[in-house]
């Protein structure tokens, strides 16, 4: 997995963050390695070979020693890890009783501490090096450079994080309530196929739209579309694929699951971030408690908005990949809550039903205005 001896990321902070402008896609030999190298792991997956250059350029290679600390619970975010082979890292959480109980073990090829590019907050675990060898670093502040001018290869990471956060949480809802429907077509795209065009100058009225360029909001009226249902619509069902994503303009809705109401949405409202993002299925019933106004942005248009580099598309991106982060560090304190031991490769009891409503909560608003007590609770 390791690029070839000839090259050497390079050294300077400066150079790692030359981001304003596209490189071009590296050239030859070398140029297929790096390529090849940044292809072999899954944060990159996405990673153009024109980006490839600017990516490397926030790598810095550096040795881990054999019980080396990479980080510890409580420590302020620095960056994380890419292990090079025959690298061995555990990560442990400290339980109400201060021990630790390892919850993952990683090897080559894997990366450790990533959550730190995601958001600014202290460590949620430990991470020790059990069997040193080289590595890459990147540095939490470098991305942030990166993130902040809007560069493609940092929200194409950011996305792989936000799909990997869902599907580790979708993974233990699943446990305790399998869809049954994961197959079916959303039936929330045959409601919007007439649905009306919405004007450039419709969006600048609302908040989360506050700031964006014309041509950004050009392009949204482009792909979002409009429509009014009645009192009891129900606009998808839990397992259904996403098929977009939804703005609350007027009314109220309720996302159900199991027969039990987990969010209230009003007016303002954003939903349907997470399975736009990673292209799961729906974790609730979204049903119309009164009159609504709805504007949806579908699938196959947010796709069209990010691969164009539109900066809504990026912002939804970002947002659900901190989301996610945020679910997760809340579901390991909710785990380690439970039990004065977490097995290694199995959940307590309970586990699955945190994670159900963590990506329930997820699913349903930016403004994150359901209280987390609603979003645990099982």
């Amino acid at each position: 997995m390791f690029l070839p001896a000839t090259f050497e990321a390079a050294p300077t902070a400066e150079e790692r963050l030359s981001t304003t402008k596209q490189s071009g896609a590296p050239a030859g030999e070398m140029g297929n390695a790096i390529v090849g190298f940044l292809g072999s792991i899954p944060l990159f997956a996405q990673i153009a070979p024109t980006e490839a250059m600017d990516v490397l350029r926030l790598l810095r290679k550096v040795h881990l020693f054999d019980g080396e600390v990479l980080f510890r619970h409580g420590d302020a975010p620095g960056g994380m890890w890419i292990l090079g082979e025959g690298c061995e890292v555990t990560v442990e959480l400290a339980n109400p009783a201060g021990k630790g109980v390892r919850v993952a073990t990683l090897h080559g090829g894997q990366t450790v501490g990533e959550m730190a590019l995601v958001d600014d907050s202290p460590r949620s675990a430990t991470a020790i090096a059990v069997r040193g060898g080289l590595a890459y670093q990147i540095d939490s502040g470098d991305f942030q450079v990166m993130r902040e001018r809007f560069h493609p290869a940092a929200f194409k990471m950011l996305r792989w994080l936000a799909t990997d956060g869902a599907r580790r949480l979708r993974l233990l809802s699943s446990r305790i309530a399998p869809s049954a429907g994961q197959d079916l077509v959303a039936t929330a795209g045959d409601l919007f196929s007439d649905g009306a065009k919405i004007a450039p100058e419709d969006f600048k009225a609302l908040p989360h739209f506050e700031g964006m360029p014309a041509t950004v909001l050009l392009a949204l009226s482009q792909k979002f579309r409009e429509k009014s249902f009645p009192a009891g619509t129900v606009l998808f069902r839990q397992g259904e694929r996403g098929d977009g994503i939804y703005l609350l303009v007027e009314g109220s809705l309720e996302l159900d699951r199991g027969g039990q109401v987990i969010a209230k949405l009003g007016a303002g409202s954003l939903l349907g971030l997470v399975s736009s993002v990673d292209g799961g299925p729906r974790s609730a019933d979204g049903v119309a408690k009164t009159p609504v106004r709805l504007w949806r942005l579908d699938r196959d248009g947010f796709e069209w908005l990010f691969n164009a580099g539109n900066r809504f598309a990026y912002r939804i991106v970002d947002t659900v990949a901190q989301q996610m982060v945020s679910r997760l560090r809340q579901l390991n304190a909710v785990l380690l809550m439970q039990c004065s031991d977490l097995p290694f490769d199995s959940e307590p009891e309970g586990a699955a039903a945190s994670a159900a409503g963590a990506l329930a909560q997820a699913e349903s608003d930016v403004e994150l205005d359901v209280a987390l007590d609603e979003a645990f609770s099982f």
